[in-house]
């Protein structure tokens, strides 16, 4: 099932832009429930909505992912360190990664083998810290995902700007998540800490594929 490209090599590929990153991720094993989705978006909290189709190259690496951002923009992630655990009240422990994103514009120069299609509806919360380094930026991020007719839900905090200020900003978001008092029930349904590279690897899409019409595998 995993096939790739052997003359595909991410670090020796051409980028136009780049981004040093740390974050969690957890996944669902159920479909975003609504209360979630109003509670994140009441006040305000979720400054950007957006739906799109990502498609990812199920390569079986975890610390590898190359998706068609929108299926177009080539996005090569690579994971650079991982840094212990974090807990959230009322989920299971998250794991800490360090991760290099990289774009290129060609995307007809992408490695073979197979790939799905994931739609994604994504509720973003942005925090920011400037100080003397620079910014720092931290999104929150709650996402509806459906790939071959499984539907999922998942949260993620990602930071970036000057490494001194990653791990704050983040550690700022996180805390302020936490401290919401209100939060719904079905947050404790988030036990799955991965990346996307990961989850995608553990789920069995060519058997799921052959049981449903709702989506399909396809080659580069």
């Amino acid at each position: 099932m995993h096939q790739t490209d052997p003359t595909f090599d991410p670090a020796r590929a051409t980028p136009f832009g780049s981004l040093e990153t740390r974050e969690v991720r957890w996944f669902a094993t159920e479909p975003l429930p609504g209360e979630v989705a109003e509670w994140f978006t009441s006040n305000g909290r979720a400054t950007s909505v957006e739906r799109r189709i990502d498609s990812y190259l199920l390569s079986g690496r975890h610390d590898l992912g190359v998706k068609r951002r929108g299926r177009t923009l080539l996005e090569v992630k690579r994971r650079t360190a991982t840094l212990g655990t974090v807990r959230l009240a009322g989920m299971s422990a998250g794991r800490m990664e360090c991760w290099t994103k990289a774009w290129r514009p060609d995307v007809n120069e992408t490695p073979s083998g197979s790939w799905v299609d994931v739609e994604k509806m994504v509720l973003t919360e942005k925090h920011v810290l400037e100080a003397k380094e620079g910014v720092g930026t931290c999104e929150v991020e709650i996402a509806s995902v459906d790939a071959v007719g499984v539907s999922v839900w998942t949260l993620a905090f990602e930071s970036d700007g000057p490494e001194s200020l990653r791990s704050l900003v983040l550690d700022q978001a996180m805390e302020i998540f936490a401290s919401e008092s209100r939060r719904p029930a079905p947050f404790n349904q988030l036990t799955h800490s991965a990346g996307y590279p990961e989850w995608l690897d553990s789920m069995d899409f060519e058997a799921i594929s052959g049981a449903t019409s709702e989506g399909q595998l396809h080659p580069a």
